[in-house]
């Protein structure tokens, strides 16, 4: 689990949020023996936690220097 922002790699607190979010959720039902299933994968975290990408501001600006870049 990386908590690094796909787009600049540097730390990312809304994927920690999102993380912590995930893991008081498998730790209070384990603590109050709630029978519950939880779907994982290896990348469940890789992405970025934001719906809309037009929010993040680091990826606003990742898609710019990459415009820049193709303009050259």
């Amino acid at each position: 689990m990386s908590n690094k922002c796909p787009y600049d790699g540097d730390f990312c607190q809304k994927k920690d949020d999102r993380f912590q979010a995930w893991r008081e959720a498998v730790e209070y039902a384990a603590k109050n023996q709630i029978n519950q299933t939880f779907f994982t994968s290896q990348d469940m975290f890789a992405k970025c936690p934001l719906e809309h990408m037009a929010d993040c501001e680091r990826y606003l600006r990742y898609c710019y220097i990459r415009a820049q870049e193709k303009q050259k």
